[in-house]
């Protein structure tokens, strides 16, 4: 299995055909002051498995802190179905994680874990700054 992208976004949606649709990337939140709170963001993955594998997989993510104290974890649902792309083309999955009033504790350095069947598959960063002053 292998997760073939992560990425953090304004909002994404995956339409009738199966096509993913992207708005605002980003791997940057800033902040006046700590603890920063986003509103809300979607985090997107797209993974890919060899049919032998089977279909349904359990994921979960979790936010960690640079010293790798867990901020949130979650598990996303009863389990991820992987979806035939094609004849001789391996499983794939798009799963759209929407998260809404997250509050980083921190300026600094975060990532979302991603874990599929209890195995680490990678991580997405996501960094937290202190926004700039204005000057006269």
């Amino acid at each position: 299995m292998e997760l073939k992208f992560g990425i953090v976004c304004d909002a994404a949606n995956v339409d009738a055909s199966g096509k993913l649709n992207i708005l605002g990337v980003f791997d940057t939140i800033m902040g006046r002051e700590a603890p920063v709170r986003r509103p809300s963001f979607t985090l997107v993955l797209r993974m890919e498995a060899p049919s032998i594998e089977g279909t349904t997989h359990q994921v979960a993510i979790r936010l960690v802190d640079a010293d790798g104290n867990s901020l949130i974890e979650a598990s996303l649902g009863e389990g991820v179905v992987f979806r035939q792309t094609g004849p001789g083309r391996p499983l794939r999955a798009q799963v759209l994680a929407p998260m809404e009033g997250l509050t980083f504790p921190n300026f600094g350095d975060y990532e979302f874990h991603v874990v599929v069947n209890g195995s680490s598959l990678g991580a997405i960063p996501i960094y937290v700054q202190e926004a700039p002053t204005k000057t006269a």
